[in-house]
């Protein structure tokens, strides 16, 4: 018997057996641009984040920002090519000018308009080329997905596999992550169970953890509400950008419930080291070709 971390599935295997084999070139591109997604995702009545505005040209900088300093329930400012993050803002107006968020904690209208700048020259996206800014609402977590982190909001990865949940994990921020939902910064990769959504393992610097290195609060505190909802909608998701191999990102609202914040041809592998399965073996007891659903 091969020793279970044997079969943990590496990027090269993923994108050569799983990756390439399942999506097509056209619908990865539709997945990697957030804006050509997100009208598929809406033709079709996925629920998502408000679109308050997009950034094309850098003439369009000064009356975006007067806008969203005026949005009160803050804003999610990405790159429309960005993956894994990068580029990323949550934006509150202060009030007088300025701005609550980025690493400081604050910025300035300057610092904003040459954030806006640097997305726009490209710094950020998968291609090369100028991008886009997305705007979008800010969502407002539900209370019972902070059952475990004082520091912004998690988020959920539910990976599919021939337009079906396979595994799921949720991302919970630490102080070391500054509040985000971003493995690669410190947040917590916390595997659910797929019947309950309720945290079963954790992942944390490379280490198995049960409780939250800042709260102390017990990984199966967290229990995700709505959570048929959020397996309904991430399947629902894949029907619409049809990948046969594909991450989809969900927030739960306070009010609206789950939101789909994007769908992802190329999902990274922590989350089996969050479930403690290694993928190799489930992916290759699937009977049925991963090669997409109709849309």
């Amino acid at each position: 018997m091969s020793h279970p971390w044997k079969e943990i599935l590496g990027l090269n295997a993923r994108n050569r057996r799983f990756v390439y084999p399942s999506n097509d070139r056209h619908t990865i591109r539709i997945a990697n641009d957030k804006l050509m997604a997100r009208a598929r995702l809406e033709q079709v009545g996925i629920p998502m984040p408000i679109l308050l505005g997009r950034v094309i040209t850098l003439f369009e900088i000064k009356s975006t920002l007067a806008r969203i300093s005026n949005w009160e329930n803050g804003v999610v400012v990405k790159p429309n090519w960005g993956s894994g993050g990068r580029g990323i803002l949550f934006l509150t107006s202060d009030g007088n000018g300025g701005f609550v968020g980025g690493r400081k904690g604050t910025m300035t209208s300057r610092e904003v308009d040459r954030h806006l700048r640097t997305v726009l020259s490209g710094e950020y996206s998968l291609r090369s080329g100028m991008d886009k800014v997305v705007i979008e609402d800010r969502v407002r977590s539900h209370p019972d997905i902070l059952a475990l982190s004082e520091d912004g909001a998690p988020d959920i990865r539910v990976l599919c596999v021939g337009g079906n949940p396979l595994l799921a994990m949720a991302r919970v921020p630490t102080r070391r992550s500054g509040g985000k939902a971003n493995l690669h910064q410190g947040a917590i990769g916390v595997g659910l169970d797929m019947e309950s959504g309720q945290g079963l393992t954790a992942t944390w610097k490379n280490r198995f953890i049960d409780r939250h290195p800042d709260t102390g609060l017990p990984i199966a505190n967290l229990r995700i509400p709505h959570w048929e909802e959020v397996l309904k909608i991430a399947k629902a998701t894949c029907a619409a950008v049809p990948l046969g191999y594909a991450g989809v990102d969900i927030m739960v609202d306070r009010e609206k419930g789950p939101l789909v914040l994007e769908i992802n041809a190329r999902p990274g592998l922590a989350i089996q080291l969050a479930n403690s399965l290694p993928l190799r073996p489930l992916l290759e007891a699937i009977k049925h070709p991963l090669n997409g659903v109709s849309a």
